[in-house]
């Protein structure tokens, strides 16, 4: 699982943001085998800027998110990287798809983060 969140890590810090602590942050870990789908839901109370980053360990070799309504990152990857905006607080869920795990299951570490 630690290899998920230094993944993670890598892809913010690609996207030009930096992670400074992960208290109070809405976070998701589990593990998936291939050709799996996992759906999180989370609760969002305040309107503003959002960034769902998932990352997968080093086995990983592909997994997509899709926040349901919103958008998706199908690029191919270990990581995926939405950026939106929340007009109205509420329940949201997003759907991980693992689509490539090397091994007989893979580390995935979720985290929705306010970017404004």
């Amino acid at each position: 699982m630690y290899e998920a969140g230094v993944n993670l890590r890598r892809r913010l810090s690609a996207e030009g943001y930096d992670l400074i602590s992960l208290q109070d942050v809405p976070m998701y870990h589990s593990f998936m085998r291939a050709y799996t789908t996992q759906t999180v839901f989370v609760d969002v109370k305040q309107t503003g800027s959002y960034i769902l980053l998932v990352g997968g360990d080093n086995d990983t070799q592909d997994l997509d998110i899709t926040l349901q309504g919103i958008g998706s990152d199908s690029t191919r990857a270990s990581t995926g990287f939405i950026k939106f905006n929340v007009y109205r607080p509420g329940r949201f869920f997003y759907d991980i798809k693992m689509l490539g795990c090397r091994t007989k299951n893979c580390g995935v570490f979720a985290v929705l983060l306010k970017s404004d």
